[in-house]
């Protein structure tokens, strides 16, 4: 919460707008503080603010009848029954004090890595996450995928070539430059194209890798296949009305194993004695990766695969590789 009140102090914050966005970084904080419900004194004497966080399920499971991703918020709930109790007479109180409801009962998970860092700042716990997820689990259904499988196996060396490509644009920026070149690819395997993300970035389309292409065309075969030994779904999706059906299913198959995964990881800590009070917080960055391949990092060197003794689920979802990463510094 400190660091947090400290970055909305500074002079930068009140011009700096974030990415997508029309506030500055200082509005952002500002009212992320202003949701913060109460304050908790740890006993070295750091005080952290607590949000409330309203989950939800996406629309696929209501559509599709699967689970895939869950979003944070409780704006979608204002008008409903929902909207009541103590939890609903505090947001309906932050409203007319001036907080937008796009804030209330928002995680941090779902903002910017600079606010999401800053405010995580000396609380103890740890966020889990996965690497390189969807193609993991699409390379479950393509193991003979060849553009799939090297994007899952040779990752850092091909977002690095991708990285080369933007030449001196982001100079000092390699984690800028690696963010990109993921997007890239993630745009490129739900059916999207290049043009757009070479003219964000002012990259010339001949500077990418011919491997850019190659992954491109061979997902689009996959999206044909997916749609074809997934039809009940195809026509699922075209009746609810998204744009491109066949990009959704060939989304909802990964986003299921990325949740499936993530349900795991969480069932295996809160049967463990590893996450205090069963409740996952976040402070420095442990990442699993699943047994469907991918790469793994922490820096929380106590915590153990043998944490969760006994627990299958967890030794079934994945391994910790223990490896340092100056990417998950904690902010000063």
């Amino acid at each position: 919460m400190w660091a947090l009140s400290d970055l909305d102090s500074r002079r930068a914050a009140g011009s700096l707008r974030l990415p997508g966005g029309n506030m500055t970084v200082r509005e952002v904080a500002f009212y992320f503080l202003q949701c913060c419900s109460k304050r908790v004194t740890y006993s070295d004497g750091t005080e952290v603010g607590v949000l409330t966080v309203v989950w939800r399920e996406s629309k696929c499971a209501h559509e599709m009848g699967v689970k895939t991703r869950r979003y944070s918020g409780f704006e979608p709930f204002l008008d409903t029954d929902s909207a009541v109790g103590p939890h609903g007479a505090r947001f309906r109180a932050l409203l007319r004090a001036g907080v937008p409801a796009c804030f209330q009962g928002r995680s941090l998970f779902s903002v910017a890595k600079l606010l999401r860092w800053t405010a995580r700042t000396g609380i103890i716990g740890c966020d889990l996450d996965q690497v390189n997820s969807h193609f993991s689990v699409q390379a479950l259904r393509y193991p003979d995928a060849r553009c799939l499988n090297r994007c899952r196996c040779e990752r850092d060396s091909i977002l690095r070539a991708v990285a080369r490509s933007m030449g001196s644009r982001s100079a000092g920026d390699d984690e800028g430059m690696r963010d990109a070149a993921e997007d890239l690819f993630i745009i490129l395997g739900y059916g999207g194209g290049v043009d757009g993300w070479c003219k964000e970035h002012g990259v010339p389309k001949n500077a990418l890798p011919c491997f850019v292409q190659e992954f491109a065309d061979e997902h689009a075969l996959l999206r044909r296949e997916d749609v074809a030994a997934r039809l009940e779904l195809y026509r699922a999706a075209k009746a609810f009305g998204h744009e491109r059906p066949g990009v959704k299913v060939q989304a909802t198959p990964n986003l299921e194993g990325e949740r499936e995964a993530l349900d795991a990881m969480e069932r295996g800590l809160k049967q463990s004695d590893c996450c205090p009070n069963s409740k996952l917080r976040a402070r420095r960055h442990l990442r699993v990766a699943p047994a469907m391949g991918g790469g793994g990092r922490t820096r929380r060197t106590h915590l153990e695969a043998s944490d969760v003794g006994e627990c299958q689920e967890w030794r079934a979802a994945g391994a910790i590789e223990r490896q340092s990463s100056p990417r998950f510094r904690d902010n000063p």
